[in-house]
């Protein structure tokens, strides 16, 4: 999986971090002593605390976390939930901005069925749309991580994005036009258009563990990681 905007530094993070959670899958004993490196210490920590709140168990955390992708777009959110919660909060006002703007197509349009080409029209009226133009950098990510997690959340299988979008988008190497173009962006203009993307705000604060562990269920099914939960050690801060 192709990971745009990944840089050199976040490129070594990654490696450091695989490196010594291979180490401990190797002797996952209680008197594991293996040194965390500072380079790691914060994500390793971020784990750990995962760990203790979720009940999912410290090695099979590792495991998902060794997923380059989940690791890549952890760090893009700096590890935090919280930050994660902000993004969605601002994805969901971009897309009632969009949801508006469609409904100002259709209205001044009378449309009675998408075709092809209505979609076509309807991609340029959103790009030249001030509710919609405006929408740049982080507000593009943020429309676009919203759209991912809820549709993964609600389990529609009619639209689906590739994590790699969401890395390029966070990581500002993804605009508008990348959105609505190609076939997933028609996909996505057709949804908006008939409503039946139907996407809500529902998911608890970012302190409610509710929400972490919802976030980390629906990425383990991207990456076919298998959870496991039970009480298991986790290594001390040596």
């Amino acid at each position: 999986m192709k990971l745009d905007g990944v840089t050199l530094q976040e490129e070594n993070t990654y490696l450091e971090f695989v490196r010594w959670a291979d180490s401990y899958e190797e002797d996952r004993l209680e008197e594991f002593k293996i040194k965390i490196p500072e380079v790691i210490r914060r994500q390793i920590t971020f784990v750990k605390k995962l760990a203790r709140d979720s009940g999912f168990k410290f090695s099979s955390l590792l495991k998902f976390f060794k997923e380059k992708v989940i690791f890549q777009f952890f760090t893009k959110i700096k590890f935090s939930f919280v930050e994660l919660h902000k993004i969605l909060k601002k994805g969901f006002k971009a897309y009632q901005g969009v949801l508006d703007a469609v409904s100002e197509f259709i209205a001044q349009s009378g449309i009675g069925k998408f075709t092809a080409e209505k979609l076509k029209e309807l991609d340029k009226f959103l790009l030249k749309h001030p509710k919609v133009r405006r929408l740049a950098g982080i507000g593009v990510a943020a429309l676009l991580v919203y759209i991912w997690f809820n549709m993964t959340f609600t389990g529609d299988p009619q639209f689906d994005f590739d994590m790699s979008d969401l890395l390029a988008a966070l990581a500002g190497n993804f605009s508008l036009a990348n959105l609505f173009s190609g076939t997933q962006g028609t996909k996505l203009l057709l949804l908006f258009a008939t409503g039946a993307i139907g996407l809500t705000f529902p998911w608890p604060g970012p302190a409610r563990i509710q929400f972490a562990i919802g976030i980390i269920q629906t990425l383990a099914q991207k990456v076919r990681v298998r959870l496991q939960r039970g009480k298991e050690p986790i290594p001390a801060d040596i």
